[in-house]
């Protein structure tokens, strides 16, 4: 929980100025969507990697080499400007825009937490650890307004004051290491875990595959507007600065955290399929409103609201993914799911970034929701009938069977 908390500060702070900062050193609106693209791409690479591997090489000294590689992309933004190495540490260091979102060490944090309490706290865990992912995130958010502290109180130019900041910030990537290092050896799984798995050679592929397409479709819509490029809409189109957009995006942090007990309780009694679709619908509603907004106060209000519901889905996701395969199968169905998110998510800023100059700044949100709603439809379609139930289930059961 500690290093989830620590990369999640940092990554906050990364999501609200990463796309500002790239603009203010001279990246070009589709060169940031190359960069965004190339740290998807790196998420999906060492994440695929971590699958695979990280039984054999041992799960403790994966997790402390992939927290180390995000640091020093961090690193890079505080001492280069150049566009292609940029774009290379950022593939290097999986930087992604996602508040608290997914990396390469994922899969196995949720494989450790899934099998360190029972089926009928799963859901409850995972709601813990999103919270302080997200509370994490929001802090992070908030300290977007470092840089224009940092320029006035030490006379220096606000690039500068930028690089200070990314500097400070990869110090917490680093923290993060340090805790993967401190770990338990029970991290490690039981013995019939620790074992390489291939996704297409397990019993439960067809559930492993079909979710991970699904979930990856929804997070490639979702890629479409990520917080940094939401950030940089609000100030082009309504011309908010840095310190307005940390007190906006720490708002929209503290509604997620809001939501997310509410989201485990809800699951528990409703169904997890069924938390997931409706509360997506919702919150692609208003972003679409939002998108029309006459105003910089009512689009932040709507963005609020849509806050709330935007992340409801995520600790019943965590919790269905690990229920629904066996113990062995849970770094399998989480690596494939991150690889699938970020394969796909890789073209999606480039996408976004054609859309907003082709047809205008709010094209994006608009496409992103209308995505969000398809997949939503189609998630509750193939699975509001397929129950979990770990301690009866003998043999896993599938959409289409």
């Amino acid at each position: 929980m500690g290093a989830k908390g620590s990369h999640a500060l940092s990554q906050g702070f990364i999501s609200v100025v990463l796309a500002v900062y790239l603009a203010k050193i001279g990246l070009t609106l589709p060169q940031i969507g190359l960069f965004l693209g190339a740290g998807l791409a790196g998420s999906a690479v060492f994440s695929l990697t971590a699958g695979l591997t990280s039984d054999r090489i041992g799960r403790r000294r994966m997790m402390v080499a992939l927290a180390t590689f995000s640091g020093a992309g961090v690193i890079a933004l505080a001492i280069t400007e150049h566009a292609v190495l940029l774009m290379g540490f950022a593939f290097v260091g999986a930087l992604n825009s996602a508040p608290g979102g997914p990396n390469p060490t994922q899969p196995l944090e949720q494989a450790g937490l899934a099998g360190s309490v029972t089926s009928a706290k799963r859901t409850e865990i995972f709601a813990v650890y999103r919270i302080v992912a997200l509370t994490g995130a929001a802090f992070g958010s908030l300290a977007a307004g470092l840089p224009v502290l940092l320029e006035p109180a030490l006379g220096i130019s606000e690039i500068t004051a930028f690089k200070l900041s990314f500097g400070l910030f990869a110090a917490f990537r680093m923290v993060s290491v340090l805790a993967y290092a401190l770990l338990s050896p029970n991290v490690e799984g039981s013995v019939a875990e620790r074992r390489f798995t291939n996704p297409l050679t397990l019993p439960s592929r067809r559930n492993i595959f079909t979710l991970a397409g699904l979930f990856s479709f929804d997070n490639f819509a979702g890629a479409l507007i990520v917080q940094t490029l939401l950030a940089y809409w609000f100030n082009t189109r309504f011309g908010l600065e840095i310190g307005s957009l940390a007190l906006v995006f720490f708002g929209t942090q503290i509604m997620a955290v809001l939501s997310l007990w509410i989201s485990a309780k809800a699951a528990d009694q409703l169904g997890h399929i069924n938390i997931m679709a409706s509360t997506q619908i919702i919150a692609a509603v208003l972003l679409i409103v939002a998108a029309f907004a006459p105003s910089a106060g009512i689009a932040i209000f709507l963005l609020q609201v849509r806050a709330f519901f935007n992340q409801m889905d995520v600790a019943p996701r965590d919790a269905y993914l690990m229920a629904i395969v066996t113990p062995e199968e849970r770094i399998a169905i989480g690596s494939t799911y991150i690889v699938g998110r970020n394969v796909l998510s890789t073209v999606a800023p480039s996408i976004s970034t054609a859309l907003w100059t082709g047809i205008s700044a709010s094209a994006p949100l608009v496409a992103s929701s209308v995505l969000k709603i398809t997949y939503d439809i189609m998630l509750w379609t193939m699975y509001h009938n397929v129950t979990l139930s770990d301690e009866q289930r003998t043999e896993p059961t599938t959409a289409t069977e």
